[in-house]
C-alpha cells in the first residue's frame, strides 16, 4: 500500500483513464473508417431515428424506409446521435468519428466509478487492479466501436451503483430525490436498468440508517422522482400511440427468441435477431410492421410468442437455458465480421471467445469469496443477476447485451484472482518459514 499512497489516488486514476482512452481512441481511429457512410448500418435503429430527427421528421422511422412515429428506442441516445448528425453530417465519416470518440471518452471514464465500487466492496488494492483490468480489457475496447448506447449506458449504470453504495450513509430527502431523477435519466437511455430497481429499493430499506417510517418515505420520494423523470416520454408515447409505455418492441424481442423459427435456429446455433424474422433484414416483416403500425405489430408479435410458449413449455425452457449459456459464453463460431471488416486473412473469433470467457472462472471464485461479506456486495451481485434476466426470456444473440455487466464481472474476477495470489503467497511464505525452523535434537 505504500506505493499507492505515495503516488496518490487521483494521479493513479488519471493515468489509468488516460491509458484506457488512448487504447480506445487508437482502436476507433481505424474502426470509424470502416463504418459505411450514407447507410442505415451506420447506427441501425438509433441511427435511423437520429437521421429522422436531424432532417426534421421527428422521432420516427427506425429502419431503412419511412415507417412513421416510433418508440422502438428510448429517446436520449438517438437525440444525442441526432445532434452529432446536425453538426457533422448525417451518416458521415466525421459523425462516426465523433460518436465513437465520445464512446471512447465515456468508456475510459467508466474506470472511475469502477474503482470506487471495487474499493468500497473489496478494498483499495482490488480497486486499482479492477480499474486497470477494465482499462485494458479487449471486450471493453471492442464495444466502443458500436454506434449504440452500450458504452454510455454502462458508464451511467456504474455511476448509479457507485452512488448507491454510498447513498446508505446519507439517505435523506435531497439525496433520495436526486438519486431517483438520475435513475430515471439512466432509464431514458436503456430501460433494462429497471430490472435492477427492486433490488435497489430492498437494499436501501435494509441498509439505510433510519427508522422504518422514514425509510418508506425516502423510498417513496425516490420512486416519485424516477416517475417524474420518465413522465414526459411516457406522455409523448400515450399521445402518439394511445399506450402508456417506455419502449414498444418487447413483443418482437420475445417472439424472436420464442417461435418455431427460433427453435429451428437454436439447433444450428444461429440464434441472432437478424436471422429470426427481424424487420431490419426481412422485407416481409418490415412490410407487415409498416402496414400494421408499430403498436399493433408488437401486440401480434407478443401474442405469437405467448402462443408458442404456452404450446411448447419444454421448448421454451430449453431455449431459455440456451440463452443463459449464450449470454455468458456466447458463440463466435463462423462469426467473421472482424475478418471481413478489417481485411484480415484469418478470423479473430477464437481471440474474441477467449477474452469473453477468461474472466468467468475468476468471477465465480470472487463471488464465492465475496458472499462472506453479505450485504456489502449485494448491489453488484444483484446487478449481474438482474440485468441478464431480460435477455434470458427474449434473445441473447448479441455480445453488447452482456457488456453492461462486464465491469462487474471484472471486479469480481480481479477480487478472485487477487485472493488466489495472496493465498498462494501466504502458503509459499509459510512453507519457506517452516523450512528455516531449527531442527530440535
Amino acid at each position: 500500500m505504500g506505493f499507492w499512497q505515495s503516488v496518490g489516488e487521483r494521479t493513479i486514476l488519471s493515468l489509468i483513464v488516460l491509458l484506457a482512452f488512448a487504447l480506445r481512441f487508437f482502436f476507433i481511429l481505424y474502426w470509424s473508417s470502416q463504418i459505411p457512410e450514407n447507410s442505415w448500418t451506420f447506427g441501425y435503429e438509433p441511427g435511423g431515428i437520429a437521421r429522422s430527427l436531424a432532417v426534421g421528421e421527428g422521432f420516427s422511422s427506425p429502419f431503412r424506409e419511412p415507417s412513421g412515429p416510433t418508440a422502438w428506442m428510448m429517446p436520449l441516445h438517438p437525440l444525442l446521435l441526432a445532434l452529432i448528425f446536425k453538426i457533422f453530417g448525417v451518416y458521415s465519416s466525421s459523425a462516426a468519428l465523433a460518436m465513437l470518440t465520445l464512446n471512447s471518452v465515456v468508456s475510459a471514464l467508466t474506470c472511475i466509478p469502477i474503482y470506487f465500487i471495487a474499493k468500497t466492496c473489496f478494498g483499495r488494492t482490488v480497486g486499482y487492479i479492477a480499474t486497470l483490468g477494465l482499462a485494458v480489457h479487449p471486450v471493453s475496447i471492442y464495444h466502443v466501436g458500436h454506434v449504440w448506447e452500450t458504452s454510455i449506458f454502462t458508464f451511467l449504470a456504474m455511476c448509479l451503483i457507485a452512488w448507491l453504495l454510498n447513498l446508505r450513509k446519507r439517505f435523506d430527502f435531497k439525496s433520495a430525490g436526486l438519486y431517483g431523477f438520475f435513475t430515471g435519466f439512466v432509464t431514458l437511455v436503456n430501460p433494462v436498468i429497471l430490472a435492477f430497481y427492486p433490488f435497489v429499493m430492498a437494499w436501501l430499506f435494509l441498509q439505510a440508517d433510519s427508522s422504518v417510517q422514514r425509510k418508506i418515505k425516502l423510498i417513496g420520494i425516490l420512486s416519485i422522482a424516477t416517475f417524474l423523470t420518465l413522465m414526459p416520454w411516457v406522455a409523448r408515447n400515450y399521445s402518439v400511440f394511445g399506450r402508456f409505455m417506455l419502449r414498444s418492441n418487447f413483443g418482437l424481442e420475445l417472439k424472436l427468441g420464442n417461435s418455431p423459427e427460433a427453435w429451428t435456429a437454436s439447433t444450428a446455433l444461429r440464434m441472432t435477431p437478424w436471422n429470426l424474422g427481424h424487420p431490419s433484414t426481412n422485407q416481409n416483416e418490415f412490410l407487415r410492421y409498416a402496414a400494421l403500425g408499430e403498436v399493433k405489430y408488437m401486440e401480434q408479435s407478443f401474442d405469437e410468442a405467448m402462443t408458442f410458449i404456452r404450446a411448447n413449455p419444454e421448448k421454451f425452457l430449453w431455449l431459455t437455458l440456451q440463452r443463459i449459456g449464450q449470454f455468458w459464453f456466447n458463440d463466435f463460431i463462423e462469426k467473421d465480421e472482424n475478418k471481413k471488416t478489417m481485411g484480415l486473412s484469418f478470423s479473430l473469433a477464437w481471440l474474441e471467445q477467449i477474452t469473453y470467457v477468461l474472466p468467468l472462472p475468476f468471477m465465480l471464485w470472487g463471488i464465492l469469496l465475496g458472499l462472506k461479506r453479505k450485504l456489502s456486495i449485494a448491489p453488484i451481485l444483484f446487478f449481474i443477476l438482474s440485468i441478464p434476466s431480460v435477455y434470458y426470456i427474449t434473445h441473447a444473440g448479441l455480445t453488447r447485451y452482456r457488456y453492461p455487466v462486464e465491469p462487474i464481472i471484472i471486479i469480481f474476477a480481479c477480487f478472485g484472482l487477487y485472493s488466489l495470489i495472496v493465498e498462494m503467497k501466504r502458503r509459499i511464505m509459510h512453507r519457506f518459514n517452516s523450512s528455516e525452523l531449527p531442527v530440535s535434537v
